[in-house]
Parts: C-alpha cells; sequence; structure tokens
C-alpha cells in the first residue's frame, strides 16, 4: 500500500467513524473505533475517561446535548 492510498483509507475511516455520531448516534459501531484502553480529558468531564465504557458514554453526553448541523 503506498502512502496515498493510506491517506484515503485515513480519510474514509474517519468519515465513517463520524458518520456515526453526526449523522444518527450508533453507539455500537463508534465503539468499534475506539480503543479499550482509551483515555480522555474533556472540557466537561472531571479529571481523565479512561477505558471504552467512559470514553463512549461522555460522546453519548455530547451527542444527546449537542445540536450538530454538520
Amino acid at each position: 500500500m503506498n502512502d496515498q492510498e493510506r491517506k484515503n483509507e485515513v480519510i474514509t475511516t474517519i468519515r465513517v467513524m463520524n458518520r456515526c455520531w453526526t449523522e444518527v448516534w450508533d453507539e455500537k459501531a463508534f465503539g468499534k473505533y475506539i480503543h479499550a484502553d482509551a483515555v480522555a480529558i474533556t472540557p466537561t468531564s472531571h479529571g481523565r475517561l479512561e477505558g471504552l465504557d467512559p470514553y463512549i458514554a461522555a460522546w453519548r453526553e455530547f451527542v444527546e446535548e449537542a445540536t450538530i448541523h454538520s
């Protein structure tokens, strides 16, 4: 696989992942893109989000509260 093919694969993956939360909240599909040991620090969380379940829960909360225009 050359660099352009890798770039296209990454872009496609990001677009598919983004559709999982921007068009409709598809938690199961979204979760396939998140590492089981994901760690995040967000403006609204207290401390670190560690692990798949807390990470997805934070995204779910965001999607439920946000107005997504595109």
